[in-house]
């Protein structure tokens, strides 16, 4: 069928369902490729963070336990830190670390009522 074959009501009506159906293809089209921007950079992130955390923890792993002293850290602590990295949050490192471990005394208070640990020598009680 020709265009001159429609009444001018007609083709207006065919017009208008054309200029639609033009839009919502426009419509799906954008919103196809924005989707796959946000995919293609939340996988691009993600690449990204995975190798800042591998270099970050060759780093780590190649310092001597010596290093890792200096710096406040043990070999014990560098998978826990890598978990913490890999999340993707800021890491407060003095936080995180001071969380993960728990704090004993190396010596009982005076007055506690803990007894002093014997001497593997001689058995005999240490003073405090």
């Amino acid at each position: 069928m020709y265009r001159d074959d429609f009444s001018a009501i007609e083709t207006d009506r065919i017009d208008a369902v054309l200029r639609r159906a033009n839009n919502m293809r426009a419509e799906y089209v954008r919103s196809f490729f924005a989707r796959a921007a946000r995919v293609v950079g939340a996988g691009w992130t993600a690449m990204l963070g995975r190798v800042r955390t591998n270099r970050i923890l060759t780093e780590l792993q190649s310092l001597s336990d010596r290093e890792l002293a200096d710096i406040g850290l043990s070999r014990g602590d560098i998978p826990y830190l890598s978990r913490q990295i890999g999340s993707g949050e800021p890491v407060d490192v003095a936080a995180a670390l001071s969380t993960s471990k728990p704090t004993v005394p190396a010596v009982a208070p005076a007055n506690s009522d803990i007894p002093a640990p014997a001497d593997s020598v001689s058995g005999h009680k240490r003073a405090a």
